[in-house]
């Protein structure tokens, strides 16, 4: 059995601990392979899980197993799996695999491509991750030799293991006090990424004398504080009484933690219809993930790694080829922002999606005109994923690409006694 030492944020409340608990689940699914030890990281300023579920015992006997292992002396590993950004790779055991959501923008950075060389195999979930570590290139000077290289780049192998389908069960007692029967949904953390402020704009302009129509928007800034709520609450309410004081469409706020069931049983209320985003780029994008899976609609542009999931082979006219989807958004790729640059991830003149606002408006409007025909499509969208991301399947695959690296002790001893006996 092969110790693995997985140093990720297995218990935060975000993408990455989500990535991080479903790397653990696949380490889970073959116990005869695995001897599992867990370094838990912070990931920003996000909350942690508070659940005492099953799931969550099993990760606190596992830290409790990795100090008492870590206290006893000098613990070796097999193995290291590091779930998060490159910047924090580091060579901890013979073999090192780095697992990263990856980048929304169009590169990765120089320090990526340096810390990438510490490993001997990185995962990310999507092509366009893939893409950034494989296409992205820089030129370079030796500073002792004066030598320049004019294409420095990642030389790690990369291989994309996606996010599985999870079968869970909604919370029948959770409901939104909703006063509109059709309603768009947006999931994102409030920053200059997601878009989220430009969103709520184009939507109130779209809808802004329609009293039926309302957005729910499930948002935090930093965690799930009372602090983050107030403010966040804030910021919309001043928004709306400044510049769209008699608006009749709703907008909603749903701050907090949920459970995943309660995720579940909002993206199940029959209330809520589409799923809409104006996001500059994802690195996978779980909350579209969970409306393809739910067959919800969804309003985005064609352009990062959500492409992955929301695209499949349709046959017409004897012709089978791939489709977005979605309702398909218009967009440009354009530099960040100063405000989005972030030394030693996205980098200055660095580029990702900017949508359009008539293009983002026009799909609005088209889906609630058209609700019937979007939803049938998003139903054939459904059957697709869960059946190419199902969970066993994507398990397999994930412990697939470890077990490249295990020592395989029955095989091992069998190639010694084959040695010995031909040597006697």
């Amino acid at each position: 059995m092969n110790k693995v030492i997985l140093r990720a944020p297995v218990l935060s409340q975000s993408g990455y601990g989500e990535h991080a608990r479903f790397v653990l689940r696949s380490l889970r699914s073959q116990p005869d392979k695995f001897d599992v030890y867990i370094v838990n990281i912070n990931w920003g300023q996000t909350s942690w899980l508070w659940e005492d579920n099953e799931e969550r015992q099993w990760i606190d006997d596992l830290l409790k197993k990795t100090q008492a292992y870590i206290s006893s002396g000098q613990p070796q590993f097999d193995i290291s799996i590091q779930v998060t950004i490159p910047n924090e790779w580091e060579k901890l055991a013979p073999v090192n695999i780095g697992v990263t959501a990856g980048i929304e923008v169009d590169r990765i950075s120089p320090v990526w491509i340096e810390k990438s060389q510490l490993m001997d195999k990185i995962i990310v979930p999507s092509t366009f991750s893939k893409d950034g570590f494989d296409k992205t290139s820089y030129q370079v000077k030796n500073n002792e030799t004066g030598q320049t290289m004019d294409d420095w780049k990642n030389t790690t192998p990369v291989e994309v293991v996606p996010y599985p389908v999870k079968v869970i069960e909604s919370d029948q007692d959770f409901k939104l006090d909703l006063k509109t029967d059709f309603n768009f949904l947006t999931m994102a953390q409030w920053g200059p990424r997601k878009n989220v402020d430009a969103l709520i704009k184009w939507f109130i302009d779209e809808f802004h004398d329609d009293e039926s129509v309302g957005l729910v928007i499930k948002t935090s800034e930093k965690n799930n504080s009372i602090i983050d709520r107030t403010m966040v609450l804030e910021k919309v309410t001043n928004f709306i009484k400044t510049n769209y004081p008699d608006k009749k469409c709703k907008i909603y706020i749903v701050h907090g933690y949920l459970t995943e069931p309660q995720v579940k049983a909002m993206f199940r209320d029959e209330r809520i219809k589409a799923f809409c985003t104006t996001t500059h780029g994802e690195g996978w994008g779980l909350p579209m993930y969970d409306a393809a899976i739910e067959g919800m609609p969804v309003i985005a542009a064609e352009w990062s790694a959500y492409k992955d999931f929301m695209t499949m082979p349709v046959t017409k006219n004897g012709k089978t080829k791939d489709k977005f989807m979605g309702l398909k958004v218009e967009y440009d790729v354009a530099k960040v922002g100063p405000e989005s640059v972030w030394q030693g991830v996205i980098e200055e003149g660095s580029a990702w999606c900017f949508p359009k606002e008539f293009s983002f408006k026009y799909s609005l409007r088209k889906l609630y005109n058209n609700y019937g025909t979007y939803k049938k499509r998003a139903t054939q969208l459904q059957k697709h994923v869960c059946e190419k991301y199902e969970q066993q399947k994507v398990y397999d695959q994930m412990t697939g690409v470890f077990s490249e690296y295990c020592v395989d002790s029955d095989s091992w001893l069998q190639e010694i006694e084959g040695i010995v006996k031909e040597y006697e």
